[in-house]
């Protein structure tokens, strides 16, 4: 049984570059800009709006705790 603790791990082999990867995304600055949130189905609406309101009944929670 050979020491474990002592013996590194063999290296792991480099994966070949496929030569037909797409390259990556290129945006411009001014079109990611803005952080506008788009809620098209009405569970993410309902999600979102729970989520908010979830964290402001935690902070008036925590404000009247002290």
């Amino acid at each position: 049984m050979p020491d474990t603790e002592s013996t590194p791990a063999p290296a792991p082999e480099p994966s070949p570059e496929p030569s037909h990867a797409p390259s990556p995304a290129r945006h411009d600055a001014q079109d990611v800009r803005g952080g506008e949130i788009v809620l098209r189905r009405r569970r993410s609406r309902v999600v979102f709006i729970a989520g908010l309101a979830a964290f402001v009944l935690v902070m008036l929670i925590a404000a009247l705790w002290r």
